[in-house]
C-alpha cells in the first residue's frame, strides 16, 4: 500500500497489528522529526518501526509487504470463490454497470447472473465476495440499507455537486438546504441529466447519509424536517466587532481546506464541552458549558494552503482554552499536511503600552524554544520577560489533557455515528416496506 508524501496508513489487520508507513521517502523524506515521529506512535499505540517505502526505489516496500503478510490470519479466511468464477461474475457485473444500470437489488444480482452464467453454481456468499472485492477500489458500491448495489458510484459525486450547488444559492448565503428538499431530488441539476425516480431516490438517500457519516454538515430539526448546514459554503459576513476576542493561536496547513473546515465546525459541535452558537463566512464562534465565547477563522492564503486562527473571550477559563486549542490540533494533524503550530504571547504588565498587544516576533519565539534557548522573550516595551512554556502549554503536552480530547473525539464520533445508523435504519425499513407493496 502506497502513500502520497508526508501522509500516514493505519493498518488494521489484526489486534496486534498496528503500524506506520510512509512513502515517497525519495522525495526529500519526511518533514517530521524522527523524536516527534516516534513520540506521536508511542501516544497512539502503533508498534513496530516506521516503515519508510518508495514506490519509485524500491525501498521498504519488501519489508513492509512481508509485515502484512505475517499479520494476516490466513487460515481465518474461509474460500469463498475460484479465481475462474470469480473472473466471470466480475466481467458479468461490469457488462451491467457499462449498459447503463445504476441501481440493482443483490437478490436481483444473483438471479440475472444464474441466468447468464446456466453452467456455473455459486452461492449467495461467492457472490457477495465479488461484490466486495470490486467495492474495494470504487468500481461498485454495496450501500448499506435496502439490499442495493449501486453499480456507478460516480453519479453519487453529479448528485453531490447538484446539491452543492443549490447550497451556494441559498438566499440569505446560510449554505444550508432542507433535508426533505435534498431527498426530494430540488436540486440545480443544469445540464446534468437525472436518473429514473425510482434509482434516484436510492442515490439521494445514499448522499443525504454520506453527507452526515462524513461530518460535512449539520443536521438540526426544522419544521418537522431537518436543516443540512454546510459550514465551507456559509457565507453571512461577520460584522466588524472592534472588541472581538485576541487571537491566541495561527496554524498555517495544507490539504482540502474546505472537508478539513466543516469536519472540524461539525465534531466539535457534538462535543459536550463546546456548542457551536454562529457560522459566518469562514469562521465559527462556540461556547463552553458556562456561556464564554471561542472560536476560530480560517483564511485560505495560497492553492492547498490556509490558516486558522484561533481566539477567546478574556473570562474563558483555562482548562477549556487548553482542551479547545488541543482539540483544533488535534484534527488538524490528524487531517492535514505541513501543520505549523504559532502562539502568541502578551505581555502581563497593565502599566505597559504594549499591554494586551500580542508578541509577533515569532524568529525570537522559535529560538528562545530551541533546545538551549531561554525559554523566554522579552517585551519591547517595557522589558518585562514573557514566559513562553507558561501555564497553557504545560497543559497542552499533559497526557491528561490529550486523554480527555480523545475522549471527546470519541463521543462526537458516536454521535455522527448514532444520526447516520438511524437514517440507515430508516431508509432500510422505507424501501424493504416498499418492497412488500405497503404504504410507508
Amino acid at each position: 500500500m502506497i502513500l502520497r508524501q508526508h501522509e500516514t496508513l493505519q493498518l488494521r489487520l489484526s489486534g496486534e497489528f498496528k503500524r506506520f508507513a510512509a512513502a515517497r521517502i525519495d522525495r526529500g523524506g519526511s518533514v517530521v522529526s524522527a523524536a516527534s515521529m516516534k513520540k506521536f506512535m508511542g501516544e497512539r499505540g502503533f508498534r513496530g518501526p516506521l516503515h519508510e517505502t518508495s514506490a519509485k526505489t524500491g525501498k521498504g516496500c519488501d519489508q513492509l509487504r512481508e509485515a502484512i503478510v505475517q499479520a494476516i490470519h490466513w487460515k481465518s479466511i474461509p474460500e469463498t470463490t475460484s479465481p475462474a468464477l470469480y473472473h466471470r461474475l466480475k466481467q458479468e457485473i461490469l457488462g451491467l454497470r457499462d449498459s447503463g444500470l445504476v441501481v440493482i437489488r443483490l437478490a436481483e444480482l444473483k438471479q440475472r447472473m444464474e441466468m447468464t452464467l446456466r453452467v456455473e453454481n455459486f452461492e449467495l456468499a461467492e457472490l457477495e465476495a465479488v461484490v466486495s472485492l470490486l467495492t474495494g477500489p470504487g468500481m461498485i458500491q454495496r450501500l448499506e440499507f435496502g439490499g442495493f448495489v449501486l453499480l456507478r458510484p460516480e453519479v453519487l459525486s453529479r448528485y453531490a455537486a447538484a446539491a452543492l450547488r443549490r447550497v451556494r444559492k441559498h438566499p440569505q448565503e446560510l449554505g444550508c438546504i432542507r433535508e426533505d428538499e435534498l431527498l426530494a431530488g430540488d436540486l440545480d441539476y443544469q445540464d446534468f441529466k437525472r436518473l429514473p425516480r425510482e434509482d434516484e431516490t436510492v442515490v439521494l438517500r445514499t448522499l443525504l447519509e454520506t453527507f452526515i457519516s462524513r461530518a460535512w454538515c449539520l443536521r438540526q430539526p426544522c419544521d418537522g424536517t431537518a436543516m443540512l448546514t454546510f459550514p465551507s459554503y456559509f457565507r453571512r459576513e461577520r460584522t466588524e466587532q472592534p472588541s472581538h476576542p485576541n487571537v491566541l493561536v495561527t496554524y498555517r496547513f495544507d490539504g482540502p481546506t474546505d472537508d478539513i473546515y466543516a469536519t472540524l465546525v461539525v465534531r466539535l459541535h457534538h462535543t459536550v464541552a463546546f456548542e457551536s452558537t454562529d457560522l459566518w463566512k469562514s469562521a465559527a464562534d462556540f461556547k463552553t458549558q458556562t456561556g464564554t465565547k471561542l472560536g476560530f477563522t480560517l483564511t485560505r492564503e495560497t492553492e492547498g494552503s490556509s490558516r486558522l486562527e484561533v481566539y477567546f473571550e478574556p473570562d474563558v477559563d483555562g482548562n477549556s482554552r487548553v482542551l479547545f486549542l488541543r482539540y483544533v490540533h488535534d484534527h488538524l494533524m490528524q487531517q492535514a499536511q505541513n501543520v505549523e503550530r504559532l502562539r502568541r504571547y502578551f505581555c502581563g504588565n497593565k502599566k505597559c503600552d504594549a499591554f494586551g498587544q500580542a508578541f509577533g516576533d515569532q524568529a525570537k519565539i522559535a529560538k528562545a524554544l530551541a533546545p538551549g534557548g531561554k525559554g523566554k522573550v522579552f517585551c519591547p516595551d517595557c522589558g518585562k520577560p514573557i514566559l513562553l512554556r507558561d501555564a497553557i502549554e504545560e497543559k497542552f503536552e499533559s497526557p491528561a489533557v490529550k486523554e480527555r480530547v480523545r475522549e471527546m473525539q470519541s463521543e462526537g464520533q458516536a454521535v455522527i455515528d448514532n444520526e447516520s445508523r438511524e437514517l440507515l435504519a430508516v431508509h432500510h425499513t422505507g424501501f424493504i416496506v416498499a418492497e412488500a407493496g405497503q404504504i410507508y
